[in-house]
């Protein structure tokens, strides 16, 4: 018999069969694209990571950080994955090590030793963004000590871990590379030292007032037991102790005054662990050195600066110290460029000023209020109650003076107070919140309000 050709059958099996063969052929082909772009991004993250590990090992030695004071440093984490110790990783594997982790810091400021960016922008705290061909890099470097056993002290090499992430057809691919930097022989400070303590007491005081003669001597350091301020009047200098790894020649201390001048003094060596030994590396301040020093209002830093004849280290404290006054208060009120001083025994209202309204009784003219305060600091407040201003309304500070801070408040044209047929003046309450022992004071200003038939030839007038 003649061959017909192929039956339908055989043609509709060999269709199945060609099927099969194709999906076979692109799932292998897909397969393939993907490990192709896998790899190329892998390629190019590798590049990524090698580049900036280069600009890190050209870094100035000291600039590459790090100690406890860098900006950026964690006492404990997981360098490998970034975590803290508290949260380890089942994968990790290196144990927790101090690190100063590389953030945005702006433009590099002279003298400033702590590490800088490797450059301007970023990806977030502690990382930063580099794009390759459409993908997006996420850097994470930071800095470790490494000990050589066979060298003195513990801080001898440098080793800077990159830990890159990116996406890849919605999957996170991870890689991490690491150098280490030895410092050139120029770089090299003999035996180098660092500062490993600071303790400044009190850390939180009381000064006296500016109508005493001794205006911000130190009066009496404040604690909290149980939640209740609790002062002890016995405190009348601040004491400092410093502790050095290593064998120093001297200790000062500076801080900038209440007269704006630095205040230089010599610590002196101690024996403060009481081993029976002075070995150069415990250093004390003498409390009487102190008793005359004077503070502002607020914050207060004192930078520590240990030297030897073949080096020298200097490190702030972590934390600023901060002494205020025993009371706090509103002592001045400005209205539209009047100040009204206030006077603490008068009855309220404390100060009186004008302010012009339209008929309705809405503001006509933008008022502007200051208020100068006595023992206030940039993390207080002032609350704000009166008519027409919402509930909750509160102050933040503007400017840090010497004896408080200044506040700012500007009552928009078109605010609504009372109308002048039913109300001559509208009284508001500044109330003053200290927020580290709550303490309060209110003072009030009381506003005459002047509708259109008694602007004439007054500040209303345009």
């Amino acid at each position: 018999m003649g061959d017909h050709g192929m039956t339908l059958v055989e043609v509709m099996v060999a269709l199945l069969i060609l099927t099969v063969v194709l999906s076979a052929l692109a799932s292998v082909l897909t397969a393939s694209l993907r490990s192709l772009h896998a790899n190329d991004t892998r390629v190019k993250a590798n590049a990524v990571a090698t580049q900036l590990l280069e600009e890190l090992r050209g870094l100035e030695w000291d600039e590459a950080g790090f100690s406890e004071a860098d900006h950026g440093y964690r006492a404990a984490v997981d360098v490998d994955t970034g975590q803290p110790c508290s949260e380890p990783d089942a994968d990790a594997t290196d144990a927790c090590e101090a690190t100063v982790t590389f953030e945005d810091l702006g433009e590099p400021v002279p003298d400033d030793p702590r590490p800088r960016p490797l450059r301007d922008g970023g990806g977030g705290s502690g990382t930063e963004t580099v794009e390759r061909d459409g993908t997006e890099y996420e850097v994470r470097t930071d800095i470790t000590w490494i000990d050589d056993p066979q060298a003195a002290g513990s801080r001898d090499y440098k080793r800077f871990r990159l830990a890159v992430t990116w996406h890849d057809f919605g999957q996170q691919r991870r890689l991490t590379h690491s150098t280490t930097r030895a410092p050139e022989p120029e770089e090299q400070s003999p035996a180098a030292f660092s500062l490993r303590s600071v303790d400044v007491y009190p850390d939180l005081g009381y000064i006296y007032g500016p109508d005493h003669s001794e205006a911000g001597e130190l009066k009496a350091a404040v604690e909290f037991v149980d939640g209740t301020m609790e002062v002890d009047d016995t405190v009348d200098a601040v004491e400092i102790e410093v502790v050095t790894t290593d064998p120093v020649d001297n200790v000062t201390v500076s801080f900038i005054n209440r007269q704006t001048d630095t205040v230089t003094a010599e610590l002196d060596e101690q024996d403060l662990n009481e081993d029976g030994e002075q070995n150069g590396t415990e250093w004390a301040l003498s409390s009487s050195l102190s008793s005359g020093w004077q503070y502002r209002n607020g914050d207060t830093t004192f930078v520590i600066t240990a030297t030897r004849s073949d080096t020298t280290d200097e490190a702030s404290i972590s934390e600023p110290v901060r002494y205020v006054y025993e009371h706090n208060d509103i002592v001045e009120m400005t209205v539209d460029g009047t100040t009204h001083t206030i006077d603490p025994d008068s009855t309220s209202p404390h100060a009186t000023d004008t302010v012009c309204v339209e008929d309705d009784g809405t503001v006509a003219q933008a008022v502007d209020i200051g208020l100068a305060t006595h023992g206030m600091t940039l993390d207080d407040r002032i609350d704000v109650a009166g008519p027409g201003f919402a509930a909750g309304l509160s102050l933040s500070a503007g400017e840090s003076t010497l004896d408080g801070a200044r506040f700012a408040l500007t009552v928009e044209a078109g605010h609504a107070f009372p109308d002048p047929d039913d109300a001559d003046d509208a009284v508001v309450d500044f109330t003053a919140v200290r927020e580290f022992d709550d303490s309060q004071q209110t003072r009030s200003l009381a506003l005459e309000l002047l509708d259109p038939s008694e602007w004439g030839g007054t500040k209303c007038e345009s």
